[in-house]
């Protein structure tokens, strides 16, 4: 799948937004041109910095534990893989979570951690 996007002169902030599941992005090309449609060479581009969250145990039994979250995610929802809400719950700042599987059928979930301005998913495989 390929898109472009034209856009006005002057300092632009955009985001890439998935609304359900995990995603891969393989690559994305951004290309400043001039009003000319010529290539510009004074450009700059800065990215977030990706948030590292760990799950583990995984594959797990009972609990998963789930570390890095740093304050930067304030829920949690737990998906199948068929995209139905299993859980959510409420993260408050939590630097580290436990997160209880142990009534989850055996398979493949989604955890997705929610936060103001940013979001992450996580693969977890119940055993």
């Amino acid at each position: 799948m390929s898109h472009v996007a034209y856009l006005n002169a002057g300092e632009q902030d955009f985001g890439i937004g998935f609304p359900a599941g995990p995603f891969n992005l393989d690559w994305i090309e951004i290309t400043p041109e001039t009003s000319s449609g010529r290539t510009a060479n004074n450009t700059s581009l800065s990215l977030e910095e990706e948030i590292e969250v760990l799950a583990y145990p995984n594959p797990a039994n009972n609990f998963v534990n789930l570390s890095g979250l740093e304050g930067n995610f304030s829920s949690l929802k737990l998906f199948n893989l068929a995209g139905k809400m299993k859980g959510a719950l409420d993260l408050r700042d939590n630097q580290s979570y436990k997160l209880d599987i142990s009534n989850l059928q055996k398979g493949i979930y989604l955890i997705q951690l929610i936060g103001k301005d940013k979001s992450k998913t996580v693969k977890i495989i119940k055993q």
